[in-house]
């Protein structure tokens, strides 16, 4: 069956089928469809269909069918798609999900493969959750959008794989929202930020008197994300005695914390992401195989941006208009001879990298349209080249935490001035967050702060 109100897309697409050897009903209208399924639907091993047809759309064409006919496979085809909708459809259990204009060999080849496993229909799991901020559109993205959607309701581990920069923890947040946990928390950690001494303290929580300086119980993460959803950012980096007690949480679903002498049981779904190659890691005995193996269980692997170019303008009025609205600028462009020279860029450090160079640009572009010079200026600076997010920008921050890490890490380097630098450090993401609060106001974002006007947008700016 196809499901299409455009005509000559609807022949094109029986023209095709009928070719490769289906045998094909159009209907141009979805409650005459549906009308047509429910009375007879034994007929069909697919459905191809737009998502927005009169009468009733994919998404509600797809829920109801899946209430009777949980083994029909359903094809969607779209012209006005959108990141939500890829995962949507995909969570909801499509088979399939292609936007205009589709790759006719594609659509056939998609056809095939559904008829022959059409007894395998994905479960449907509801969720109101809401998508965090993805974009991109680029097949690279799409395909990473559809695996969101096909395994957000799933309780299996999750390996999140790509660069530094490519926006691991925003998949992570998306699996989590779409998920039966979404209204339980999701508590992030960053592995790589925390010290040998700390992380399994950290992790697994300790009890008062344990060690020195320990005056109280703590809960560690695990138990903080009990119910929900535990997400461990960079996980090739926890230390060797880290692996074997994470190893033992997953098999046994219990952590013990430090100085307790009873385990506590916790339900959590793991997600972890790395930009390291864990195989080598494993190959190296620096990582331990049996704990790779029940972290990768499912994987992702995001695309770098050079390997998906043709999303930067998408990216970059994303970031200007966000830049815009959280330093009160008025509403600005880019140039199309900057878009050119943004979209020539290899860009190591990846969408991060791309983000840090807008903004310096929008800052520098004196409130005009951001041009090609703006561009080439931001990316000679230190400040826009490839490199980590502060710790303390990461999702599921602890301030405790990160402090601790930074007096060590200052303490073995020999820094001077270590309380002026966080000081700062945090001055920029107060600033930030409050105008971000604040709907981009400064007057009201300063009023909230307790600082003026000027003294948000220079902080903001990382310039004061």
């Amino acid at each position: 069956m196809v499901i299409e109100d455009a005509r000559t897309t609807a022949t094109l697409f029986r023209e095709v089928l009928e070719d490769a050897g289906f045998a094909v009903d159009t209907f141009d209208d979805g409650k005459a469809a549906l009308d047509r399924l429910l009375n007879g639907a034994d007929r069909y091993q697919l459905i191809v269909t737009d998502y927005q047809v009169p009468g009733v759309d994919g998404l509600s064409l797809l829920k109801q069918l899946r209430r009777r006919y949980a083994y029909l496979p359903v094809i969607f085809v779209t012209a006005h798609g959108s990141v939500e909708t890829a995962i949507e459809v995909m969570k909801n259990g499509a088979f399939d999900y292609q936007e205009k204009p589709v790759d006719l060999d594609v659509l056939v080849n998609l056809a095939r493969e559904a008829c022959s496993r059409a007894n395998v229909a994905p479960p449907v799991v509801a969720s109101g959750a809401q998508l965090p901020y993805l974009v991109g559109r680029s097949p690279r993205m799409l395909e990473v959008y559809k695996q969101i959607g096909r395994l957000a309701a799933l309780p299996a581990t999750v390996l999140i794989r790509g660069e530094t920069g490519t926006g691991k923890e925003l998949v992570a947040t998306a699996l989590h929202q779409f998920s039966p946990r979404a209204e339980k928390p999701l508590v992030a950690v960053n592995c790589a930020a925390m010290p040998e001494t700390l992380i399994d303290s950290e992790l697994f929580g300790y009890e008062k008197g344990s060690f020195t300086g320990a005056q109280k119980t703590r809960l560690g993460y695990f138990e903080r994300a009990d119910g929900g959803t535990l997400f461990l950012d960079e996980i090739g980096d926890i230390p060797p005695s880290t692996q074997v007690r994470l190893l033992r949480t997953l098999q046994e679903k219990t952590i013990q914390r430090i100085g307790a002498e009873g385990e506590v049981k916790v339900d959590v779904r793991i997600l972890a992401a790395t930009h390291r190659n864990l195989e080598e890691m494993v190959a190296k005995g620096t990582f331990r195989e049996d704990l790779y193996h029940r972290l990768s269980v499912m994987e992702i692997v995001l695309p770098p941006l050079r390997d998906r170019l043709e999303d930067v303008p998408k990216l970059a009025e994303y970031f200007i208009g966000r830049f815009c609205t959280e330093y009160g600028c008025a509403p600005t462009g880019i140039a199309p001879e900057a878009l050119e020279l943004l979209k020539a860029q290899e860009w190591p450090g990846n969408v991060r990298q791309l983000q840090n160079v807008l903004r310096k640009a929008l800052l520098s572009s004196n409130n005009l349209c951001i041009g090609a010079a703006d561009v080439r200026e931001a990316l000679r600076q230190p400040s826009a080249q490839a490199g980590p997010t502060s710790a303390a920008e990461k999702p599921g921050f602890d301030l405790e935490t990160w402090i601790r890490a930074e007096v060590e890490a200052a303490a073995a380097k020999g820094t001077e001035n270590l309380r002026e630098n966080l000081v700062e450090k945090v001055d920029a993401i107060l600033a930030r967050e409050a105008l971000e609060k604040c709907g981009g106001n400064r007057s009201k974002a300063a009023k909230l702060l307790g600082v003026t006007r000027r003294t948000v947008r220079s902080r903001a700016a990382g310039t004061e």
